[in-house]
């Protein structure tokens, strides 16, 4: 299994995505739940590679300020959630930590959704037929992760 830290846009994207699905307290900070998912990511990533490849840790997690991002839809937004959370679960607090408590749900939310928007797909499939058909499609990034480009 291999991990990376991922890009400011994709904590970016995760936090907008927290928000708007409700998931998070309503008085939660932005920038203090974008560095609390960072940080789990990079908790990750060091344990992961025991310290090594400190070049691919980006600067900036520790005073991370959260920039809006448009949440797609549902299905893009699994996506993101998912590569986030393969990224993150290197060690083993991870299912102990706020931020698994955090995307977990949202996972759980947005997996109920699609079940219901797209009835014919099944989880694990690789996109649902009628996805580029919903109005509310943006695409983002070329699926699996956001860089920063």
């Amino acid at each position: 299994m291999s991990c990376y830290v991922v890009a400011r846009r994709h904590i970016d994207f995760l936090v907008s995505a927290l928000i708007e699905h409700q998931i998070t307290p309503p008085n939660m900070d932005p920038d203090h739940l974008g560095r609390l998912l960072w940080r789990e990511n990079e908790r990750s990533f060091t344990s992961r590679y025991g310290g090594r490849y400190p070049e691919d840790i980006p600067d900036g997690i520790g005073d991370y300020t959260h920039t809006s991002y448009p949440v797609p839809d549902v299905y893009v937004t699994e996506v993101q959630v998912a590569c986030y959370s393969y990224q993150s679960c290197e060690h083993s607090g991870w299912t102990g930590s706020t931020a698994y408590h955090y995307v977990s749900a949202l996972r759980t939310k947005l997996i109920a959704t699609i079940r219901e928007k797209y009835p014919t797909y099944k989880i694990g499939d690789s996109e649902p037929d009628n996805l580029h058909t919903v109005p509310e499609q943006r695409v983002i990034g070329g699926g699996w992760g956001i860089n920063d480009d």
